[in-house]
């Protein structure tokens, strides 16, 4: 959700319904929450984003986890709820939803009855997990649907790549008048093939983006990056950039986004969206990959590491196969609808073939991981992969001391050292009391890219190891927080530059 007050778009009536050919005919149902069951957002299949560093955008909300005041199924429909309310040093309090599954193609809707009034920002939209291309916008973002408070009923879809964003004055994006978006629930949709993205808003067509890279020789990645997978992400932001260009009413809130139901379809005729159920690799040649996985975890220089065995295939089969090839990432797997499928930390990366294993650095404490390994033949063929959940890492010692036998009179966060750095680096806190503190990392979309500490940890002079190898080269920011709102958040920047 990126801020669009600059925006190169079209502008359309109230839509009413029209028959039209599609390049995405809806086909089979893939995914889908209809919120029939009251209390909390299912935790199997939504996951959340925390914080209130302004989020890129100037915003002045505070993000919660977990917490019913802001995140919640009531009577049929998800609630998601800003707040004017103080809470770790914001003024207001909202909540930020990410689905845990995510997809390439497909036909994404939403049924939702949109919040009112000036310092809104509602948004439906989706985000890659894994910026394979780089940072935002490199990796590209889909807007299904925006709204702001001031400019009422007047709904946007939008797309921001690296050639296309607001940065730059050239994203591209349509919008569309809707009435009733305030007071009565309507359809917003977007159908993503490899040619193009349409929004959509109850099923009639109002914006489109092709990909260049189908009729331009000059186009790349930086004009289409929509060929990996996304996840959804519902949320209000307060006031921001574009959200609080006139300001924000301070009479109007709490405010609400209901939704009704959120669905995945997949395109009965232009291919289908990844099965977020489904742990192997979905193409089978009826090869063979590495098998008998087995892993174990080790602490070297007081850093985790992980080791992963495999048994090679037989002699007959290795001959063909070119290398194997591993990737991690956040989630387990237990059985369909006892799973979860959580960002990419390793991307596919190479192993020679005559290898039986792999150690792993860099992976958190305390966080659940799937590992993958494959083989690729000489002739483009790619086995199904073996996975394996490895095993949880325990929590690791930070390193805490009290000089001189004085406790710290403030909190405190010291800049990174060394800053730029490649791919480590130190960041050092104080706490004057004990207490449960948060240090996390952001990147400049807001999307939290790394949890350094989560617990109560006591009073004294605190230092964290950072390690950023599988993150890609950008500026980046770091937050402590307090669960108890003891202290205001504390953020710097770090540039990683590899």
């Amino acid at each position: 959700m990126s801020s669009a007050y600059a925006m190169p778009e079209e502008k359309h009536p109230d839509p009413e319904s029209t028959p039209e050919s599609r390049t995405c005919e809806p086909g089979n149902l893939v995914w889908s929450d209809e919120f029939d069951q009251d209390g909390l957002p299912n935790v199997s299949k939504w996951r959340y984003d925390t914080g209130g560093h302004g989020w890129g955008n100037q915003e002045l909300q505070y993000y919660t986890s977990s917490r019913s005041e802001n995140a919640r199924v009531e009577n049929g429909n998800l609630i998601i709820e800003a707040r004017k309310e103080s809470w770790s040093g914001s003024e207001y309090t909202s909540a930020r939803l990410l689905s845990r599954a995510e997809w390439t193609y497909g036909r994404f809707e939403a049924r939702a009855k949109l919040p009112s009034g000036r310092g809104t920002w509602p948004a439906i939209w989706m985000l890659p997990d894994l910026n394979r291309y780089g940072g935002w916008p490199r990796a590209g973002e889909i807007d299904i649907m925006e709204h702001v408070g001031f400019d009422p009923d007047r709904v946007h879809s939008t797309v921001h790549t690296d050639a296309y964003n607001h940065t730059k004055g050239t994203h591209r994006g349509a919008s569309t008048v809707v009435s009733t978006a305030r007071s009565a629930f309507n359809v917003y949709a977007v159908e993503w093939t490899s040619s193009e993205i349409r929004g959509y808003v109850n099923d009639t067509h109002y914006f489109t983006f092709r990909n260049e890279r189908l009729t331009n020789p000059q186009a790349d990645d930086r004009h289409w990056p929509f060929d990996h997978p996304f996840h959804l992400i519902f949320n209000i932001a307060v006031g921001g950039s574009w959200g609080g260009q006139q300001g924000i009413d301070p009479n109007i809130w709490p405010q609400r986004l209901e939704v009704d139901y959120v669905r995945v379809y997949a395109c009965g005729n232009s291919g289908n969206p990844t099965n977020p159920t489904n742990p192997t690799n979905p193409t089978d040649p009826g090869s063979y990959s590495p098998d008998n996985l087995g892993a174990s975890h080790s602490v070297v220089d007081g850093k985790a590491v992980m080791n992963v065995t495999w048994t090679r295939p037989g002699p007959e089969h290795v001959e063909a196969i070119e290398y194997f090839e591993y990737r991690v990432r956040e989630g387990y797997y237990v059985g369909v609808g006892d799973s979860y499928f959580g960002p990419e930390v390793v991307p596919w990366t190479r192993v020679d073939k005559s290898e039986d294993g792999v150690t792993i650095e860099g992976l958190l404490p305390r966080v659940r991981y799937l590992f993958f390994v494959r083989s690729v033949y000489g002739d483009g063929r790619i086995s199904s992969a073996r996975w394996i959940n490895l095993p949880v890492i325990p929590r690791l010692p930070v390193s805490t001391s009290v000089k001189d036998g004085e406790v710290p009179v403030e909190v405190t966060l010291g800049q990174n050292y060394p800053n730029p750095f490649n791919p480590v680096t130190s960041i050092t806190y104080t706490l004057p009391n004990a207490g449960h503190v948060g240090l996390a990392v952001y990147d400049m979309t807001g999307k939290m890219a790394a949890r350094l500490v989560d617990g109560v940890m006591p009073a004294g002079h605190h230092t964290v190891s950072f390690d950023a190898k599988h993150l890609p080269s950008g500026v980046y920011m770091y937050v402590l927080s307090d669960a108890d709102n003891a202290f205001p958040l504390q953020r710097k920047h770090m540039i990683l530059l590899k």
